[in-house]
């Protein structure tokens, strides 16, 4: 199994579980009453099967990327990770005020890439104001910043400290919650990030 159809069949039951349900939608409150303004317009990275979208009902204009399409919700196909990202702006319908990664950047990049993807979206797209990504990490192997888990997939864990990362163009607030699920076990670990610009 890899990032495809099964996964995503898999992964649907997991975002429908009440814990992670909970969780995830205490994040996105937290995320649209204290850091958007009254009319979010969200840029989605990795959007998959659209999670806010299906799970999270709010008033946002959106707009969804992944290299691949997994549902209706994806707008444009195309690896957020290139510079292809950059030339999107001008040929969306509205210019995104927040950008969203939901278990995508965080779990596809090593640490390294992902701070350096976060600081280009807040240094050249200057309508975004904040962003909110989540990643994961388990406790028995916190230690190792890429694992193997469900279906063979290797994911990058959050485990870097968020000191080592600091920016001049962003400020970095985590939340990390245990969501123990069907699909994932008892030994895992949401890291959510909310990032918000100087």
């Amino acid at each position: 199994m890899a990032y495809d159809a099964a996964f995503f069949d898999l992964y649907k039951g997991y975002l429908g579980e009440p814990l992670v349900r909970s969780a995830h939608n205490a994040m996105f409150g937290m995320l649209f009453r204290h850091l958007l303004p009254a009319r979010p317009r969200i840029l989605d990275l990795g959007c998959g099967i659209g999670e806010l979208v299906n799970f999270y009902l709010a008033d946002y204009a959106y707009f969804g990327v992944d290299a691949k399409s997994h549902g209706p919700h994806c707008d444009a196909e195309l690896d957020y990770t290139s510079d292809d990202l950059f030339r999107l702006l001008p040929q969306m319908p509205f210019y995104p005020n927040c950008f969203i990664s939901l278990f995508s950047a965080e779990c596809c990049l090593s640490a390294d890439d992902k701070y350096e993807l976060y600081g280009n979206l807040f240094a050249d797209w200057p309508t975004v104001t904040c962003g909110l990504v989540s990643g994961f990490y388990y406790r028995s192997r916190a230690a190792q910043e890429k694992v193997a888990e469900v279906g063979g997939i290797e994911s990058y864990q959050t485990i870097e400290k968020a000191v080592d990362y600091g920016s001049s163009l962003f400020t970095e607030f985590r939340c990390e919650m245990a969501v123990p699920s069907k699909m994932f076990g008892d030994d895992v670990v949401e890291v959510w990030k909310l990032l918000e610009c100087r």
